[in-house]
């Protein structure tokens, strides 16, 4: 998270095709990034300029443009989505642009990201089973974040079970983070499993650089 309200996460995906030993690794990237990009377009622009090695996606909020896309990337090929018309975009850890799945591992139906990427398809989207779309504030944010519902084998998923059950809550989290952009302001989520029930506390960023008249967030938590 940069002070220019531009965020970027790094999720891991998996290529046996299309790798390669020279050029940058995505956390050298990222790193640039959030150092020198003050919009999705800079950023954007950044990574199609590079020789990249790693097989990644990364995602990237812009908040003064109100932007984001999630960009899918192997060695020799890069695509990416920006938010719909409904203002979403979401991603998970395998490539669903049509021109790089060819270039990810096949993951059977059970797989951690499929079943993620279905329930977060019932939860963001307006007419989806479960739908928060219209109450995606901080407080509707938390409920994706911690939803341990899987929706390929119709059952929720313990709290207390340690295998991650293949949903968006899964104790294979070791972090959790909402951004407000525009606010320059994140909650953080990290200790033991289960992460995303824990509690998340605020950090802004005018604060801990020193902007004049900056205060902490408010709230400075959410439980």
């Amino acid at each position: 998270f940069n002070a220019a309200g531009v965020s970027i996460c790094s999720n891991e995906a998996h290529s046996e095709n299309d790798l390669d030993r020279e050029g940058r690794p995505h956390i050298q990237m990222l790193y640039k990034m959030l150092g020198e990009a003050g919009s999705l377009d800079e950023a954007l622009a950044f990574l199609q300029g590079e020789n990249h090695m790693s097989s990644e996606i990364f995602f990237i909020a812009d908040g003064d443009n109100n932007r984001a896309a999630g960009i899918e990337m192997s060695a020799t090929h890069l695509a990416w989505r920006e938010m719909n018309d409904d203002h979403l975009v979401w991603i998970t850890n395998h490539f669903i642009e049509p021109e790089m799945v060819p270039f990810h591992i096949e993951y059977p139906p059970e797989a951690s990201s499929k079943t993620r990427l279905m329930r977060v398809q019932e939860l963001l989207p307006p007419g989806g089973p479960d739908s928060l779309y219209g109450t995606l504030d901080v407080t509707g944010g938390l409920k994706v974040l911690r939803d341990r519902y899987n929706p390929l084998f119709g059952e929720t998923v313990p709290e207390e079970q340690f295998d991650d059950g293949g949903t968006i809550a899964n104790n294979g989290c070791i972090h959790s983070m909402i951004f407000l952009n525009r606010k320059r302001v994140f909650y953080f989520a990290a200790g033991e499993p289960p992460v995303p029930s824990r509690q998340y506390v605020g950090f802004s960023l005018d604060e801990l650089f020193g902007v004049a008249g900056a205060g902490p967030p408010d709230p400075p938590y959410y439980q």
